[in-house]
């Protein structure tokens, strides 16, 4: 194994980050704000929340208060 792939292959290991699809799927705050919405909770549409744009990121102020109450 060359000093190159050992890199990619601890890379690939450490690699921690949370994928577009993998936050659209597990984020309860992000889900709340897409049925606030209307919108359906894809990959694209969690790429713009992220982002801070689109439209389920305009409904996040309305997220608010509900997961407060959960608390």
């Amino acid at each position: 194994m060359t000093s190159r792939s050992k890199k990619r292959a601890e890379k690939k290991e450490v690699d921690t980050r949370v994928t577009n699809r993998k936050f659209a799927e597990a984020d309860e705050f992000f889900n709340k704000a897409c049925g606030l919405a209307e919108v359906k909770p894809t990959s694209r549409q969690a790429s713009k929340f992220r982002l801070g744009k689109g439209l389920a990121y305009k409904f996040r102020k309305h997220v608010l208060p509900t997961v407060e109450e959960a608390k």
